[in-house]
């Protein structure tokens, strides 16, 4: 056989044996970490064997040389044991501690070196085939062990929801949800908990959030180790008083009338405007993740090109919606009514204080400020409100219905009820008084 199709046969081998190796059910304990380290000591061992008979050929001097130094880094690489302290010293962050920021650096760290040997053996392979070809080596090996070379995959926790087990649908949306996000290279699972990491290759465009929306409406938790400081979750929003955006809201791409829904926010401390990751769906185009901040009167030099607006809510009469007051609170109304068109009339009750019964105040209300609850986190509530900055507990009783006949009678029945109050108050200002020259007679 040619040593050119030796060499293309060993960087086959080295996709197909990654690719096929077993990544779900796998086990967070020391017996799961020997798993790893016997497929990885098994592909070192595969690569020792068949470069040293491919050596034994008569190959030219530079090839000869690269491939030498491929043989004696896959010797060095071979593990006795599992490098434990190694990777927790050697790791990107401290974010992600115990056996599974172990086995996510290993394996990490490990496809760099399978993914730079393929690249040098198909260089190898097409210098052998096309001699006269002006070499250019874009992938030089080099003579360290694999754990001391600083890793260019990068790795994310992920944490599935608990009613999502089967293997096939895990890794189905995470790719759907995730994919948008950077090419993921490898997924790999855990059992009992659904959890796991993805490694991703290239660039990977994940800004510092907490978890994000699936397609089918679950939740996805992150934990992203390439950021110092964990994602905020109690900042006070920057938009005041412009309404937010929540999880799973409906947004409009300004400036190019398309829809989107809000599948992660990123908070940031004030002034700063948060980021907001946009899901844009269609039946003519390809799914799509874009990053963008809300639209505020105009975009500024140097910022984000893609800025977007709450879309504009019509809901029917008796439909329980929210909104956020003037102090960022997240406030439950009726809409019992359309005033104009993008203005609603709603009620809601409040309590005032010192008093026992409830107030209902009537409010019109443009159709951009409203919003409906996602019903997606009615499983975790106390998560989402600690996620999302919430104050108060969303309620998810449905509203009792009112009619407009009922709506007219209270609304005149307090019309009259104030009219009366300040003809009171008309008669007693007008009581005379006794005069002060009768009270000296007196």
């Amino acid at each position: 056989m040619p040593a050119y199709n030796e060499c293309n046969d060993i960087a086959d081998f080295l996709a197909q044996h990654f690719l096929a190796e077993t990544r779900s059910g796998l086990s967070l304990t020391t017996v799961g970490t020997e798993h790893h380290l016997r497929q990885h000591n098994s592909t070192c061992g595969h690569l020792v064997e068949r470069l040293a008979a491919l050596l034994r050929a008569d190959l030219p001097a530079a090839e000869r040389h690269t491939l030498g130094l491929l043989h004696k880094i896959s010797q060095h690489n071979i593990l006795l044991t599992w490098p434990g302290t190694q990777l927790q010293l050697q790791a990107t962050t401290m974010r992600v501690g115990g056996l599974l920021g172990e086995v996510a650096e290993f394996e990490a760290r490990r496809l760099d070196f399978i993914l730079m040997t393929k690249a040098t053996l198909l260089e190898v392979c097409e210098t052998l085939y096309n001699p006269r070809r002006v070499s250019t080596a874009t992938h030089t090996p080099q003579l360290a062990h694999f754990l001391d070379l600083k890793p260019t995959a990068k790795w994310i926790q992920v944490v599935l929801p608990e009613d999502l087990t089967h293997p096939r649908l895990q890794r189905a949306t995470l790719h759907q949800t995730l994919g948008l996000l950077g090419d993921i290279n490898a997924i790999f699972l855990f059992e009992p908990r659904p959890e796991g990491f993805i490694i991703f290759t290239g660039n990977l465009q994940l800004p510092n959030i907490d978890g994000i929306l699936t397609p089918q409406g679950t939740w996805i938790v992150i934990n992203n180790p390439y950021y110092l400081s964990p994602p905020i979750r109690d900042a006070t929003s920057p938009h005041y008083p412009t309404r937010k955006p929540g999880i799973g809201s409906l947004v409009t791409l300004v400036d190019q009338q398309l829809e989107g829904t809000v599948v992660a926010i990123e908070q940031k401390y004030w002034p700063t405007e948060w980021g907001y990751l946009i899901r844009l769906d269609g039946k003519l185009r390809l799914p799509t993740i874009l990053y963008s901040v809300l639209y505020r009167n105009g975009p500024k030099p140097g910022d984000i090109p893609y800025r977007i607006r709450p879309s504009a809510l019509h809901p029917d009469d008796g439909e329980k919606v929210f909104f956020f007051d003037n102090f960022e609170r997240q406030t439950k109304a009726t809409v019992v009514g359309l005033k104009s068109p993008g203005l609603f009339d709603t009620l809601r009750l409040v309590q005032p204080r010192g008093q026992l019964s409830p107030r209902e105040i009537f409010q019109t209300i443009p159709g951009y400020r409203l919003f409906k609850w996602n019903e997606s986190f009615s499983k975790d509530r106390h998560s989402a409100q600690t996620r999302y900055g919430s104050t108060e507990k969303l309620d998810s009783t449905p509203p009792a219905e009112i009619s407009r006949d009922q709506t007219t009678i209270k609304r005149v029945f307090g019309l009259m009820s104030r009219i009366q109050f300040l003809a009171t108050f008309l008669r007693t200002r007008r009581t005379p008084s006794t005069p002060r020259h009768h009270c000296a007679r007196l």
